[in-house]
């Protein structure tokens, strides 16, 4: 099941606190990601919508706990007034085996602008599904979504982090004090989030025990999926990230940053 291949894959060196990240125009961020799934939830969902299970979630269906699903890159390139990332995730041996060795590629363009990221682009691909787009035009003042090049919907104009590109927001930009909204788009639509500052959290980090915090999105009935980021006080880059799905997937993922380095 698509989908599901989705939840494995989703939302992607030196000292941290010796390095600066804002100095280096190129660098790359390696993570992690572990994933947590509830298939009880899951079952229940397909039973409510009258589904069986399909071959993705048969092939995974021996995840207990919480197991190391897929490693992460994520290559980062700021200028004063552009940026691009290219993430590529890959499965780990178990999964990569089931799922027969399916990545995930997505990529994200745009302004950088002295308080945030603006999404021009963003594309993801899933194995061999047809990729999906979000092109944003400040000039027609429309966002077009496509699936394999072809147009599926469109909805005004309106400025827009992605998926990828939030974990990078802050570099070299000020951290908010409390909350903070914004507009985000998956590929598929728009959606309006607010994250709450909370606590700051120790990492250890290449030898060294690296300062974070945390924020904490708001969730509500009619948008159950969480999100959590936390965010390096020096430098401001993405320590940990964890994604709560919904009983519809009945899944968590967690990604861990274990190296940093400039390209």
């Amino acid at each position: 099941m698509k989908s599901l291949l989705a939840i494995v894959f989703l939302l992607v060196a030196s000292s941290a606190s010796a390095q600066n990240v804002s100095s280096a125009s190129k660098f790359q961020f390696e993570y992690e990601m572990f994933l947590q799934v509830d298939f009880k939830k899951r079952e229940a969902y397909l039973q409510k919508i009258g589904k069986k299970q399909d071959a993705y979630e048969k092939a995974i269906s021996f995840i207990k706990g919480s197991v190391h699903a897929a490693n992460v890159i994520d290559k980062v390139n700021l200028t004063n007034q552009t940026y691009d990332i290219n993430s590529t995730a890959s499965l780990t041996t178990a999964l990569n085996i089931a799922l027969s060795g399916q990545q995930l590629k997505r990529t994200s363009e745009g302004k950088n602008s002295k308080t945030t990221l603006i999404t021009d682009f963003y594309s993801e691909r899933r194995g061999k599904s047809p990729a999906i787009t979000s092109s944003f035009n400040s000039k027609t003042k429309k966002v077009d979504f496509l699936k394999a090049k072809t147009l599926v919907s469109s909805s005004p104009y309106v400025s827009s982090l992605d998926v990828l590109n939030i974990a990078y927001n802050f570099i070299d930009k000020k951290l908010p004090d409390k909350s903070f909204s914004f507009f985000i788009t998956d590929g598929k639509s728009i959606k309006k989030y607010t994250m709450n500052r909370a606590e700051v959290w120790n990492f250890p980090f290449n030898g060294n025990n690296i300062q974070a915090v945390r924020f904490v999105k708001a969730t509500s009935p009619s948008d159950p999926v969480s999100l959590e980021i936390w965010y390096s006080v020096t430098n401001h880059m993405p320590m940990r990230y964890v994604i709560g799905l919904s009983d519809k997937y009945g899944a968590t993922i967690k990604a861990e940053l274990k190296s940093y380095k400039k390209l």
